[in-house]
């Protein structure tokens, strides 16, 4: 549901105020923490060098704001020949701030053409 809710597949009725905050004020509503959270990220990989790189900077990404990832943390996909890498991470975070931080960093990769 919070994914969903992300996505924008929820919203607010006619006549009401849309006071949605960005996905921290709606995460933090719905979530209890501390909590698995679940991003989906992917990006342009037009060789196996470009992939290698996506995934160092996309751990790096969420390393730095949630800490040291296992190495189980991952799940990577390669897409349409390889020239997209789908990679699925699953990390613990504390707080709803970690989510949006996350979010943020993976947003900000040269290679990201699409993160939730």
């Amino acid at each position: 549901m919070v994914t969903r809710a992300h996505q924008g597949l929820y919203k607010a009725p006619e006549g009401v105020p849309d006071t949605e905050q960005g996905v921290g004020a709606l995460t933090g509503a719905l979530t209890s923490f501390p909590t698995e959270q679940e991003w989906q990220v992917v990006g342009k990989t037009k060789t196996d060098d470009d992939r290698e790189q996506f995934l160092v900077s996309v751990r790096e990404a969420v390393a730095q704001h949630t800490g040291e990832l296992a190495e189980d943390a991952l799940s990577v996909t390669t897409r349409l020949n390889g020239r997209y890498t789908s990679v699925r991470i699953r990390q613990q975070v504390w707080c709803v701030e970690q989510i949006s931080r996350v979010l943020d960093a993976l947003k900000g990769l040269p290679q990201v053409v699409m993160c939730f």
